[in-house]
């Protein structure tokens, strides 16, 4: 008798590891909501503040990348232009850095763009910095969102714990 199974494995392009499910035959499946606290793109997730949003906080290269998902962890596009990420050094010091919306290639993509009444839409905000970069990997990070006039701020989380 064949029989299905859960299996835990590390994920090869991310730090992170995620579950699997092992039906007869040996093909697996993906299952996201066990991967708490990594999002789809392997970043960090940073619950915003209550609200329906959690930030995902991806770091490729030099570029540092928020994607904003739903408590699905699928896209969302909320009115803004920019996120801040607010970084606490070692020695108390705080410093603050935006990040722009990154304009989507059409309409039909969730990601970004202008909203009919001029409001910049973004689910995909993102910033080339290695300065920044750094204070990711190496400082408590807060991340802040303005949408429809609400601040949605997360609470403090290093990026590489989980």
């Amino acid at each position: 008798r064949l029989s299905s199974r859960w299996t835990r494995t590390a994920s090869p392009s991310t730090t992170s590891s995620a579950w699997y499910f092992e039906p007869p035959g040996g093909k697996k499946h993906a299952s996201a909501e066990f991967a708490y606290p990594f999002g789809p793109h392997g970043g960090r997730l940073a619950p915003l503040g209550g609200s329906k949003y959690q930030a995902e906080l991806v770091v490729e290269g030099d570029a540092v990348r928020v994607h904003l998902l739903d408590n699905l962890k699928r896209p969302a596009t909320v009115d803004a232009a920019e996120v801040t990420l607010t970084f606490t050094e070692a020695d108390g010091e705080t410093e603050d850095y935006t990040i722009k919306a990154k304009p989507a290639q059409s309409d039909e993509q969730a990601g970004g763009g202008k909203a009919d009444d001029g409001a910049t839409r973004g689910s995909l905000f993102e910033r080339v910095s290695d300065h920044v970069v750094d204070h990711v990997k190496a400082d408590t990070i807060t991340v802040k969102l303005m949408a429809a006039g609400v601040e949605l701020v997360s609470e403090a989380f290093a990026y590489g714990a989980g």
